[in-house]
C-alpha cells in the first residue's frame, strides 16, 4: 500500500514538453504555480514541501525559507527533474482539492466548450467553494482605487475569483475567471498523467 510519500501518479511525456513546463513555471507569479494552500507563507510553503517529500532526511537536499521561490524551484528541478517535481507535488496536489471526476466534468462541460469557469452553485456543489470564507484584502491597487480582493478557495489556483463592492458596503456580486495555471494544467500536464497503478 502506497504512503502518502510515494509516488501516485506518473508522468510520462517528452524531454522538450518537461523543459517546456520547467520554462512556464519559472516564469509564474506564483510560487509551484500556487497549488499549495493559498495563505500559506513562504517558511510553511518550504515545510509544506519537505513533508511531501517525506521529509528532509530522504532527500538529500532541502529547500531554504530565505532563499527567494525562484531559488527554491531551481532546487527541486535540480534534483527531482521536472516530471518528478510534477509526479510528486503538483499533480498530487491538484487532486486533493479536486478529484478526477470532478476534473474530468470541468473540461468536458466547461473548459472545452470554451465557457467562463462554473458558477457558485456548482463549485459549492462539489465542494470548491465556500461562501462563508471573507475576501482578503491583497493590497494591490491603482491610485484613487479600492485595493483588489480575491477569496481563499480550493480552486484559487484554477480560477481566480475577484468581489465587486460598492461602496461602505458588503461584496454585491463576483466575477470568475480562469487562472493561467489551469489551461497549463488541462492541456499541457493533465494529457500525461496516469496512476501508477494502471
Amino acid at each position: 500500500m502506497a504512503t502518502n510519500f510515494e509516488v501516485k501518479y506518473k508522468v510520462s511525456m517528452s524531454d522538450e514538453q518537461a523543459e517546456k513546463l520547467k520554462r512556464y513555471m519559472y516564469n509564474a507569479s506564483d510560487f509551484l504555480w500556487g497549488v499549495l494552500t493559498p495563505d500559506l507563507n513562504k517558511q510553511a510553503c518550504i515545510s509544506r514541501v519537505h513533508q511531501m517529500l517525506g521529509g528532509t532526511h530522504n532527500l538529500g537536499f532541502e529547500l531554504k525559507y530565505y532563499k527567494s521561490y525562484q531559488d527554491n524551484q531551481e532546487i527541486l528541478v535540480n534534483n527531482l527533474t521536472m516530471k518528478g517535481v510534477l509526479e510528486r507535488i503538483i499533480v498530487p496536489c491538484v487532486i486533493k482539492k479536486i478529484t478526477e471526476p470532478v476534473l474530468a466534468e470541468l473540461k468536458k462541460e466547461y473548459w472545452n466548450k470554451l465557457f467562463y469557469p462554473p458558477d457558485e452553485k456548482w463549485l459549492i456543489k462539489h465542494g470548491l467553494y465556500n461562501n462563508s470564507s471573507e475576501p482578503v484584502t491583497t493590497g494591490y491597487s491603482f491610485p484613487g482605487q479600492k485595493p483588489e480582493t480575491w477569496s481563499r478557495q480550493p480552486m484559487s489556483f484554477f480560477i481566480d475569483i475577484s468581489f465587486l463592492y460598492e461602496k461602505g458596503k458588503s461584496p454585491t456580486s463576483w466575477t470568475r475567471k480562469w487562472t493561467p495555471f489551469f489551461g497549463i494544467f488541462m492541456e499541457e500536464i493533465a494529457p500525461y498523467i496516469s496512476r501508477v497503478d494502471e
